[in-house]
């Protein structure tokens, strides 16, 4: 198959690939059947996938598109390929269509089976993946393009008598046409047509490519499509990125880089106006840290004013305690008393005040501990 003595065309490697594995499963499953004794498929030297070269992907761009298109306006089939162009769905999609897959009302093409050709007989698939059963939405000028073709159509079956077979692209006498037929009549059009030669296939490769290059989402492609699996969208019209990421770098840089002739270090902050300045946050003297026992309020541990001289005024008894008191100090039992009573207080931070009761004020902690403070001697 890969290298023929006869003179005939050799076989494409994932062609002949393919015929293997059908060979190879076809055996297997009569050797579990006992109706062979070996599968001789095993013995043979079938092409490696990994080893198998990819076929490179052809597209064109729009202006070529538009050029195939008016090249084939005229031809009978041209509804035809004008849907195979505005939909990238398969061939055998294409020819497996039924009028009553169209949607009207709802602008919506149903794929539901295929049209295959073996031993050049048409035969009937169900899909060629797992998504290949989906919906396409279609634009007003393809229904208009449809609509035309199906006057034509009729007119044709009402000139010779015959009856509708249902299908949407039929040839003069009301059969499905041939996928082989399809296929070089594309072909003889391309030829005329001041545009790069390439396949019927690769219209679906133009199609997703215009999509994911005019900033399409590749899932929606991918789902138009009817490929079984995202990642293969995103390799197979991978050549479309390289002008995305350009533009990314563009969007990246933009939101780093400061407006023009602003410093942002040079920003003021936000001035209030004086008839308008910002309310202090008050705080409840019984509000309750989550975690924490029920007590007394904060002012009843202590009745305390700093009066800014580094000493304390008054006591819960209403006795006057003088002395410095270390702020350094009263940081370290205050600390000691919360983490004792809950892991819950929030964050301590310390204040600019030079005394002990000053400093337990600002940072709004009450407890047990506030009441073990004493002023050291003098």
């Amino acid at each position: 198959m890969l290298h023929p003595t006869d003179g005939t065309r050799p076989l494409a490697p994932k062609t002949v690939y393919e015929v293997h594995l059908i060979i190879r499963g076809a055996l297997d499953h009569a050797l579990h059947r006992g109706l062979v004794t070996r599968n001789v498929a095993l013995a043979a030297s079938a092409p490696k996938l990994r080893a198998i070269p990819k076929v490179e992907q052809k597209a064109w761009t729009a202006t070529e598109l538009q050029a195939f298109l008016r090249a084939a306006a005229g031809h009978r089939l041209f509804p035809a390929l004008w849907l195979s162009a505005n939909t990238g769905i398969r061939r055998n999609e294409l020819l497996g269509l039924r009028w009553a897959d169209l949607d009207i009302d709802h602008a919506r093409l149903s794929i539901n089976r295929g049209l295959v050709a073996v031993g050049y007989e048409l035969h009937e698939s169900r899909g060629k993946t797992s998504k290949a059963r989906r919906c396409i939405d279609l634009d007003q000028t393809t229904l208009e393009v449809l609509a035309g073709w199906r006057a034509l159509q009729s007119a044709e079956y009402s000139a010779i008598g015959i009856d509708d077979p249902g299908w949407m692209f039929t040839t003069a006498t009301g059969e499905g046409v041939h996928p082989h037929s399809i296929s070089q009549t594309f072909d003889r059009i391309v030829r005329r047509a001041p545009v790069p030669v390439i396949r019927l296939h690769d219209l679906r490769h133009t199609h997703g490519s215009l999509l994911i290059a005019s900033g399409v989402n590749a899932k929606v492609v991918s789902e138009r499509l009817g490929h079984a699996q995202f990642v293969f969208t995103v390799e197979t019209y991978q050549h479309t990125f390289p002008p995305m990421h350009t533009d990314a770098a563009r969007v990246f840089e933009a939101l780093l880089t400061p407006d023009a002739g602003e410093n942002p270090r040079s920003r003021k902050p936000v001035e209030h106006p004086a008839e308008h300045p910002p309310k202090p946050v008050e705080r409840p003297d019984n509000d309750e840290s989550p975690g924490q026992r029920p007590g007394l309020s904060r002012s009843s541990w202590w009745r305390g004013q700093c009066d800014g001289s580094g000493h304390r005024q008054g006591d819960e008894s209403g006795h006057r305690q003088d002395g410095p008191v270390s702020v350094a100090g009263c940081r370290s039992v205050v600390r000691s008393s919360c983490r004792s009573r809950s892991r819950a207080v929030p964050r301590l931070r310390p204040h600019a005040c030079t005394t002990c009761i000053g400093f337990c004020q600002s940072v709004g902690t009450r407890g047990p501990g506030l009441a073990t403070l004493s002023t050291p001697a003098t």
